[in-house]
């Protein structure tokens, strides 16, 4: 009798962690339909809770992984990459309506990682973690050599440029006065105006380049019948000097153990191991030689 307990113990715990513990040999489909709408939710709850800067879109899911969960609830891990749109974060418009900065203006991109649970057919954010980063110097160079790069905020001339604008429009505006909230971005840009001759003699090798340029420094426009600002800090206050954008280090652990986030790592190192294709709906793929891989998922915009 004792035997025969201890069997339907162990066939209890067996049953009951097959329903705690999902397959650790799945890979889920990033471009599903599916995982689009909970990259979706992720999104949204970056900029809802990202206060700075401009907000964010998907560019990519690059990561899904299922994660121990109990009951009916889903649990994954998500990995999205994020494009900076043109849409301030204080701006009322749709992300879906939001362009995306082009490269060539220094664009920012950020790798977010998403734990997010789903039920009945509804996702939601349990954590994330986010970082940015603007493209370098030398790739835009590369890209377009004639591009203005981004100031820091703190630039002299930028402080001033954005003193000057400021004043400017509260001077022509008579219901309202507005007080400086942040500075988004910061570009500084020469021009200049050259002429040159280049004379090569016959029977000498070497040339004579003559060239003469003149360097027009960009300068605000003023407005002669409006009173002159007043002097100008070097740093706007609550800024970090020499940052160039506003960085999405977002991280919302949320009340998930130490304990829990370390089982997770391991969950998923041995995932990376080991992995078999199946879509986000839990429906097996039939392979074939050439099959596109089925992550990362497709970039939607570069």
């Amino acid at each position: 009798m004792r035997l025969l307990l201890a069997t339907l113990f162990l066939v209890q715990l067996l049953f009951s962690l097959a329903h705690v513990v999902p397959s650790n040999n799945q890979v889920l489909n990033c471009d599903d339909e599916e995982a689009h709408q909970a990259a979706a939710v992720a999104v949204q709850y970056i900029n809802a809770h990202h206060h700075s800067g401009y907000k964010f879109t998907l560019n990519q899911v690059e990561k899904i992984i299922p994660l121990p969960s109990h009951g009916a609830d889903e649990i994954y891990f998500f990995e999205l990459d994020l494009l900076e749109t043109l849409c301030s974060h204080v701006s009322s418009t749709p992300i879906e309506q939001c362009a995306v900065r082009p490269k060539i203006e220094q664009a920012v991109e950020a790798d977010c990682d998403f734990k997010m649970r789903k039920h009945n057919n509804t996702f939601e954010v349990l954590r994330g973690k986010c970082k940015s980063e603007i493209k370098s110097t030398e790739k835009l160079r590369r890209m377009c050599p004639g591009c203005p790069l981004l100031a820091p905020f703190n630039d002299s001339r930028v402080v001033h440029a954005v003193d000057v604008a400021l004043h400017k429009f509260n001077s022509g505006n008579n219901t309202s006065y507005y007080n400086l909230h942040e500075i988004g971005r910061g570009r500084v840009q020469h021009y200049a105006s050259c002429s040159g001759t280049v004379v090569k003699l016959p029977g000498v090798a070497d040339e004579d380049v003559t060239v003469k340029c003149v360097i027009h420094e960009p300068q605000p426009r003023k407005d002669a019948q409006a009173p002159q600002p007043a002097p100008v800090a070097p740093v706007v206050p609550g800024f970090i000097p020499s940052r160039f954008h506003h960085n999405l280090h977002f991280n919302n652990l949320g009340i998930h153990s130490s304990e829990s986030n370390s089982a997770e790592h391991h969950l998923l190192a041995a995932h990376a191991q080991r992995a078999v294709k199946r879509s986000l709906t839990g429906e097996p793929v039939q392979t074939s030689v050439g099959r596109p891989p089925l992550c990362p998922g497709r970039k939607i915009h570069f």
